[in-house]
């Protein structure tokens, strides 16, 4: 996944400019929405990871953080489902296997 280096890279980013940058980049092999989407979220997850280590609450915290912020901003632009909450579902359902 070519999500852990942008983290790597982009940890010290605003969490707005680090998901353009996760989406731009699984943009180019996965254009759907969610993959952009879910891809954001996640880098942000472990962008908190990098930042404060061990932290895994505030990690999953930042990444749903982002998913309400932006929420609205997909419903307003398309009629395609929120694809930010599917994000949101997937990050939560794979907190226990990931943290």
């Amino acid at each position: 996944m070519r999500a852990a280096p942008l983290a790597v890279w982009g940890h010290q980013l605003p969490p707005a400019t680090l998901a353009e940058h996760a989406a731009s980049d699984a943009r180019l092999s996965h254009p759907n929405q969610a993959c952009c989407d879910a891809s954001a979220a996640y880098c942000i997850a472990l962008a908190h990871l990098i930042a404060c280590p061990g932290d895994a609450a505030g990690a999953l915290q930042a990444a749903c953080t982002w998913v309400e912020e932006h929420a609205g901003e997909y419903a307003a632009a398309s009629r395609a489902p929120l694809h930010v909450k599917s994000a949101a579902s997937l990050l939560l359902s794979l907190g226990p296997v990931l943290w």
